[in-house]
């Protein structure tokens, strides 16, 4: 129960705690550390502010508080992109575009390289079942 989530990181490899936001329509402000800036799009699905800028901090979470428009938007596109990136849906899609691009690489790589076959017959069994 919450009315948004503020992840004020200086160090976040990925940003778990985004995704969740997202998964439950909640609107993000982070920092720009290292995970939130390869995850979300300032201005897009989440206000992302320089890190230990604390007057920045601030500013985007008044700024979220008072703009329902601006919430609904960032909370639109942040489900989106949890739906489009990070349900179980699509990281089995995401894993079988992968498996599939490996049993290419392992059709073009020489046949009698013995560990590729036996990975390229191991991925197509399991993209069969």
């Amino acid at each position: 129960a919450c009315d948004m989530v503020v992840v004020p990181s200086r160090y976040e490899p990925f940003g778990l705690v985004m995704i969740e936001a997202w998964a439950h329509h909640k609107p993000l402000v982070a920092t720009k550390a290292v995970g939130p800036r390869a995850t979300a799009q300032d201005e897009v699905d989440a206000l992302m502010v320089p890190i230990d800028d604390v007057d920045a901090l601030v500013r985007a979470i008044t700024r979220m508080h008072n703009d329902h428009a601006l919430r609904e938007t960032l909370v639109r596109h942040g489900y989106a992109h949890f739906q489009r990136d990070y349900t179980i849906q699509s990281a089995v899609a995401q894993y079988t575009q992968l498996y599939q691009e490996v049993l290419q690489i392992g059709s073009l790589a020489n046949r009698n390289f013995s560990p590729i076959n036996q990975l390229t017959d191991r991925v197509r069994r399991f993209l069969n079942m």
